[in-house]
């Protein structure tokens, strides 16, 4: 009787070890590199959280230009507007930029 096995090839028990080990180091790299201070879900919460902070200061930005035209607006419509009005503005500008400019740190 002839053997069922002979001249069968398959795969062996070394490389189905060698595989597993394989990709046990791979799936530690990824838990690695998603998880821990500098992982991807830690800069992707960074990410999100400086860009709220930004955003609120843009429109606090955008707030104040818009009171300033708004001003300039009727004061040029009432005919009230004088150089001194501009010059004042010109100094309220670089203070609020000054302010609005400052670097904040989100964390």
């Amino acid at each position: 009787m002839k053997s069922l096995f002979k001249g069968q090839k398959g795969i062996t028990l070394i490389a189905l070890v060698i595989t597993i080990i394989v990709l046990l180091i791979l799936a530690g790299v990824t838990i690695a590199m998603l998880t821990g201070q500098n992982g991807i879900l830690t800069n992707a919460t960074n990410a999100n959280s400086s860009s709220v902070y930004y955003g609120a200061e843009e429109q606090v930005k955008i707030a104040y230009m818009s009171v300033i035209t708004q001003i300039m607006t009727e004061k040029v419509a009432n005919s009230s507007y004088n150089a001194q009005d501009s010059s004042n503005v010109t100094l309220l500008t670089d203070i609020v930029k000054k302010d609005l400019n400052t670097t904040k740190t989100v964390d």
